[in-house]
């Protein structure tokens, strides 16, 4: 049985806050919307899948800003 801790790492929540960041710029989104948040639970959820190469978790993403 595998056991995905819901500990993320300092340095990973950094990355991960730069990502979000970097797409609500590049999207044109306000922090305090709802699109930031659903967002926001699409990186984590990403990043709990177990990707954490910051390129791939902003390509799997993109798409999911555009559809906003």
């Amino acid at each position: 049985m595998s056991f995905t801790s819901p500990y993320i790492p300092p340095d990973d929540v950094n990355m991960l806050s730069a990502i979000f960041e970097e797409l609500l710029r590049e999207c044109h989104s306000r922090r305090d919307s709802a699109e930031a948040e659903d967002l926001a639970a699409r990186l984590i959820a990403i990043y709990q899948s177990g990707v954490r190469d910051a390129m791939l978790l902003r390509k799997l993403s993109l798409p999911f800003m555009r559809q906003a």
